[in-house]
């Protein structure tokens, strides 16, 4: 849930894309490829990445830099990809 997420220790997020949730209350450390899970849940939607940003009021050209790596999301921007997806922060970052 959210609120795991919220209360995790420390979230990381390296050049490649993987996350690292760490938690205080004893979860697992979850490693995945984020780009490549965004990529998959738009796909599912039928979106473009352009209509993905428009819903998630994100600028331009900023989900092909996630989707392939080359730049790394906020925390912020995590939650408003997640309200674009209609999907809840569980199914993003596999957690």
């Amino acid at each position: 849930s959210i609120e795991k997420l919220l209360s995790a220790d420390k979230i990381e997020i390296s050049g490649n894309q993987k996350i690292e949730v760490l938690t205080d209350w004893g979860g697992k450390v979850q490693t995945y490829n984020f780009g490549k899970r965004l990529k998959e849940l738009r796909s599912q939607r039928s979106l473009t990445q352009s209509e993905l940003e428009k819903l998630c009021g994100l600028p331009s050209m900023v989900l092909p830099h996630y989707e392939n790596g080359t730049r790394k999301p906020g925390l912020d921007n995590i939650l408003l990809i997640c309200k674009g997806l209609k999907c809840s922060a569980t199914d993003l970052l596999c957690i």
